[in-house]
């Protein structure tokens, strides 16, 4: 079942939530806000990063508090999205999206802390919001940027530039996310349509319109190992899954009961080899809370709905899954849940063998918007291979 382990007020509202994917950083967790300031119409925010440490180090089990940028410090704008990058096994940063129109780049240093690099901020959208942004799947440092005038741009951080802005949607481009092919990027707007965009062209029209979502389709993400398999979602409640080749019919719905605002498949790597995970996914889902779900994505088989996370007062906005497969959690207490560490070896018989493990709970956290917090919460995911 799903355990609440911690809930920390964001102080302004929240909307987003990223575990950093760095070896060796994996309990790091960015959370972004985003607010309008009543009577003067301005939109600030704040960026937290937080450590999530042992119970042993951190005797009540809250994670210590490495950062938090003020509107005096790194950030001084609503943040709407972020996404961590890895640039190589031992660096990452941080993109935010912006309610100022730019998407504003952090390096992580080797103390944990988030710094803005050297005037690192590109302006996408004059008179706009950046809405949602994502970093193409190669090596190139490409982020795929959508914005509140419909307008979806590739912007090249690395030299500060957008190199290609086209208007995709008549209204409010909710959500963009690259494809597993490079070239590909797809949208999502308060259209209602999903789109597909090859950015070798001059994206005057789409390649592909998806037929699927009656409402704004608000969260897209292509799934991280398997090619052409795109999740997205929308103000109609409803999950699809797309092979990204075929736009006529999703190969498969789900009905969450509310706004899909945010979707995250499960991540794959090197520590990620679970195959029986590869269908995993949560989703924020606004005024119904978060759910995880399988999609089993390598049968047959309809969407199954897992667990429900309903531990949220207002509209969740914000979910992911840690990354981290080595700082287990211990099993939770019914009576105070706390932060904790499974020994590796594990614990040895009579015999000296070591009984069979357990697969430990799995780590995510999501944020609610009017309540503004922050949520850290475990779910069991006792899946047999499919």
């Amino acid at each position: 079942d799903d355990v609440m382990i911690l809930e920390l007020d964001t102080g302004l509202t929240a909307d987003a939530v990223e575990w950093c994917p760095l070896e060796g950083a994996q309990e790091l967790l960015a959370c972004g806000t985003y607010q309008l300031v009543e009577g003067t119409g301005e939109r600030v925010g704040k960026l937290h990063l937080l450590e999530l440490l042992p119970a042993e180090q951190e005797s009540d089990g809250r994670p210590r508090l490495v950062s938090c940028a003020s509107t005096t410090g790194i950030v001084s704008h609503g943040i709407l999205d972020m996404k961590w990058h890895s640039c190589s096994s031992e660096s990452c940063r941080l993109a935010l999206a912006t309610s100022h129109g730019s998407v504003v780049l952090l390096a992580l240093n080797n103390k944990k802390v988030l710094e803005r690099e050297s005037s690192c901020s590109v302006e996408v959208s004059e008179g706009g919001l950046c809405l949602s942004l994502d970093f193409a799947r190669d090596s190139s440092g490409l982020v795929g940027v959508s914005d509140s005038k419909g307008s979806v741009s590739l912007v090249d951080v690395g030299h500060e530039s957008v190199l290609r802005q086209w208007g995709a949607h008549q209204f409010e481009a909710w959500i963009t996310a690259f494809g597993s092919c490079p070239s590909e990027v797809f949208s999502g707007g308060d259209d209602s349509k999903l789109l597909k965009w090859d950015v070798r062209t001059s994206c005057e029209k789409p390649t592909a319109s998806f037929k699927g979502h009656s409402m704004g389709v608000c969260s897209l993400h292509s799934h991280p190992s398997l090619d052409h398999v795109i999740a997205s979602g929308s103000y109609d409640e409803s999950l699809l899954l797309w092979d990204d080749r075929n736009a006529s019919a999703p190969l498969k719905e789900g009905h969450l009961g509310g706004g899909v605002w945010r979707i995250k498949w499960y991540p794959s790597g090197p520590s990620h080899h679970h195959h029986h995970h590869q269908g995993l996914l949560a989703a924020a889902c606004m005024h119904n809370g978060c759910w995880t779900l399988d999609c089993n994505v390598a049968s047959g088989e309809p969407m199954e709905l897992l667990h429900h996370y309903t531990g949220h007062g207002s509209l969740a906005y914000g979910v992911d899954w840690c990354k981290s497969r080595e700082s287990c959690l211990q099993r939770p207490s019914p009576v105070a849940a706390e932060v904790g560490s499974i020994d590796g070896g594990g614990d040895v018989d009579g015999d000296g063998s070591s009984p069979p493990r357990k697969e430990p709970p799995l780590l995510l956290a999501s944020c609610s918007f009017y309540d503004h917090s922050l949520h850290i919460w475990s779910t069991d995911i006792d899946r047999h291979p499919s």
